[in-house]
């Protein structure tokens, strides 16, 4: 399933992409996670809400930062339910782009879930990016999307 997320923060784009490279920091803020990092891997546990169902899945994640200067990054996350037999795959871009003195963060990419994440639909999945983003970047830093 294609998923997309959009937010503007009142952040510098240098002081956001900086913390957002602190990946033990990254790991630390996620709720209902339990990660560890291995080099450049993390793994461990991730509890999701999607719509009215609760899953656990063990993961396992990496990421690719772009070159220098564009502020991108590819994460791609692969799991299975830990109490079932179903599976997470995700390969997410995260862009971040200077909006004067704010900054867009730009989450796009596709999410596939077997079993109990199944029937999980697109805004389902916006929800949780979105809990993510603000327990990374403070939600006193979010600002609304700017009007299309």
């Amino acid at each position: 399933m294609q998923v997309s997320y959009d937010v503007v923060v009142t952040q510098p784009i240098d002081a956001l992409w900086q913390s957002l490279c602190d990946v033990d920091g990254v790991i630390a803020a996620l709720p209902g996670a339990a990660l560890a990092r291995d080099g450049d891997t993390v793994s461990g546990s991730l509890k999701c809400k999607l719509g009215s169902t609760q899953v656990t899945y063990r993961v396992t994640a990496t990421a690719e930062a772009s070159e220098p200067g564009f502020r991108t990054a590819v994460v791609t996350v692969k799991g299975e339910e830990a109490r079932g037999s179903g599976t997470l795959s995700a390969v997410l871009t995260v862009a971040l782009r200077a909006a004067d003195a704010d900054t867009s963060i730009e989450i796009s990419g596709d999410i596939d879930a077997t079993g109990r994440g199944e029937n999980a639909d697109e805004q389902a999945w916006q929800r949780l990016l979105k809990l993510q983003v603000n327990a990374v970047v403070p939600p006193v830093a979010a600002a609304p999307p700017p009007e299309p």
